[in-house]
């Protein structure tokens, strides 16, 4: 088969709003099938469907791997890179400002605009209609910027990066997990500094270091279901039950219990009813963050927490504007 006369190449955006369409010719920059050219047979979420020119075969491909055109006019950016290993949290260094981790720059490769399982997290549900995450496939060269501006003018949105993470992404062709790099951002307001938002869910300025900074900000994106209806006065700080280094279990009374699984509606009822530990986040300017496991425990009104479960401390009194 001849392929289309060529036409100009343009880098295509990474938005819903790519002036892609079913039946324009692209040139592939990247991956297994790179200058290769093709058409545009369907466009999805996240990627694009190509018919190979001169071959009978049809391939799935994310946006930033295709420019419009016969030519392979590169789609990425060309910004000083940061190897994977800084983000792991063994590995990063601490960069002295404490938010080291917002000093990573670099062109990102895919927007995610809906998920084919949109996750829910504490992020999303206290900077709700703030919050947008981004993806980058996970490489040793992988890194992602610390600011993303969204639209133009009066109208644009400057996000500020508030955690990285590595999520799975699917699975290679011979059944092998695949993975990316999540980054959860936060549209900025206006006369107000995002860090002084986030200090007044926890004390985050008191940890020690960078690393540990990107560390805990990774629990705001925990995916679960964020369960509302208890105040501050429901918890209660208890002695290590078991030795400092088996901890992380807390305890719940039976009718918290029974609240909370209340709200688990996607969940037969049968097996809401016979629920008695649930795996948790915790957020609120009174506790922190509280990770780890609650057990149901007969004779409380509370959810009991030992200090093994504390990973950030509480906000001073002065800072807290509310349960």
């Amino acid at each position: 088969a001849t392929p289309p006369a060529p036409v100009p190449a343009m880098p295509v955006p990474q938005s819903a709003e790519s002036p892609l369409k079913v039946g324009d010719t692209v040139t592939i920059n990247s991956g297994a099938y790179k200058g290769e050219t093709g058409t545009v047979e369907k466009l999805n979420p996240c990627k694009a469907t190509i018919r190979l020119h001169g071959k009978d075969q049809k391939v799935p491909i994310s946006y930033h791997q295709l420019s419009l055109g016969s030519s392979t006019a590169s789609v990425a950016t060309t910004v000083p890179q940061t190897p994977m290993e800084e983000l792991e949290e063994e590995e990063m260094e601490d960069r002295g400002d404490g938010w080291g981790i917002l000093s990573i720059v670099q062109g990102v490769k895919k927007i995610i605009l809906q998920d084919k399982k949109p996750q829910e997290c504490f992020l999303t549900s206290h900077f709700k209609g703030r919050a947008l995450c981004l993806e980058e496939p996970l490489a040793k060269t992988s890194s992602i910027k610390a600011h993303y501006e969204h639209g133009e003018g009066q109208h644009g949105q400057r996000f500020t990066l508030v955690s990285v993470k590595v999520e799975n992404d699917g699975y290679h062709f011979w059944g092998g997990q695949k993975q990316c790099l999540r980054g959860a951002y936060v549209a900025e307001l206006p006369g107000r500094e995002l860090t002084e938002e986030l200090e007044e869910i926890a004390n985050f300025a008191a940890l020690k270091s960078a690393r540990k900074v990107a560390s805990r900000m990774q629990l705001l994106q925990s995916p679960g279901t964020v369960l509302e209806g208890f105040r501050a006065a429901d918890l209660e700080k208890i002695p290590e039950p078991l030795s400092k280094d088996s901890g992380g279990c807390g305890f719940i009374g039976p009718e918290l219990l029974q609240r909370l699984t209340a709200q688990l509606t996607q969940l037969p009822r049968q097996r809401r009813q016979q629920t008695t530990s649930l795996q948790v986040r915790i957020f609120g300017p009174r506790v922190g963050v509280l990770k780890g496991v609650l057990t149901l425990k007969h004779g409380i009104q509370t959810i009991q927490y030992p200090a093994s479960m504390e990973k950030v401390g509480p906000v001073g009194p002065s800072r807290s504007p509310a349960d």
